[in-house]
């Protein structure tokens, strides 16, 4: 991501001819999936969607692989579902559904000459997942208080935009940096922002887990987080659930990342991913653990 990208949702950031980076290369999008239910949880309450959208085409992604940014988008989302081990699990799958569902139909309708603004298409994805959890929370009465995260990136042939509500996290590596692009939801999050938790303290809150915002959860307002910002071959992204960073400090993700920039680690973009799975099982494994991975490729 260029110095200076995040920005308000304007959706100016496609500037380059179609198909071509600023330095006139073919963006490709390299990533690397998986999901763990944890050492300690019988049910894997986390869900994940990947897939590529078009104006005529949706096709969802295998756990690992690369796909061209020339003639369609691609999209990558987490959810941690909340509420038991039953309506967790639902609520995470049924706030993914409405980004296969409404980002392709956004698509298809700026084929036809309709203005495409990304941040607008996502909140109206984040409003319906969570519009769609509350209303089946209240149809049926073992369905209340299920809720869920969700956060989403939608990566453009130049651009990535990003919607997200809840704890679940996307961070961006480049530079050899490390920064956390999502902010939590949550009352630590909130109090390490203004300063009055460190890192450790925060890791070690007894209300480190209670969150400010959840799609459904008896939330009747969410206020989801929108950025976009221009992206840079090279650009290294992880999205990622807490289970992942309930085990792992930034520097240990920053680092494992580091090997795989410098090409120390084993299996590439696969590898790195399993070695940072490893490590969060290994040093906490309380909770569902899931994370994508996603290379900008020139």
């Amino acid at each position: 991501m260029s110095e200076g990208g995040n920005r308000p949702c304007d959706d100016g950031a496609d500037s380059p001819e179609p198909g071509e980076t600023e330095a006139g290369g073919q963006p490709r999008l390299r990533w690397a999936a998986k999901t763990h239910v944890g050492r300690f949880r019988k049910v894997n309450q986390d869900a994940y969607l990947m897939f590529a959208c078009g104006q005529k085409e949706l096709a969802l992604f295998p756990n690992s692989g690369d796909y061209g940014l020339t003639s369609s988008d691609v999209v990558l989302a987490v959810s941690d579902g909340m509420g038991g081990e039953k309506l967790g699990h639902r609520a995470s799958e049924l706030a993914l559904s409405k980004l296969s569902d409404i980002i392709p139909r956004h698509l298809q309708r700026a084929d036809e000459g309709a203005t495409l603004n990304h941040c607008d298409v996502l909140g109206e994805a984040v409003y319906a997942a969570h519009a769609a959890v509350r209303r089946e929370a209240s149809h049926y009465d073992e369905c209340e208080g299920m809720g869920a995260t969700l956060t989403a990136c939608w990566f453009t042939r130049t651009s990535v935009h990003l919607a997200h509500v809840g704890d679940s996290r996307v961070y961006l590596f480049a530079n050899s940096r490390l920064k956390q692009l999502s902010q939590d939801h949550s009352l630590v999050g909130e109090m390490q922002r203004r300063g009055k938790l460190t890192e450790m303290q925060a890791r070690r809150h007894p209300k480190r887990h209670q969150l400010s915002q959840a799609v459904g959860a008896r939330a009747g307002v969410i206020a989801p987080q929108f950025l976009s910002a221009s992206h840079a071959p090279g650009d290294l992204y992880l999205l990622c659930s807490d289970g992942l960073t309930d085990g792992l400090w930034d520097k240990r993700i920053a680092r494992g990342l580091q090997n795989y920039r410098e090409k120390t680690s084993e299996g590439g973009l696969e590898g790195v991913r399993d070695a940072l799975l490893e490590l969060a099982l290994t040093d906490s494994g309380r909770d569902n653990i899931t994370l994508i991975l996603a290379e900008i490729l020139g």
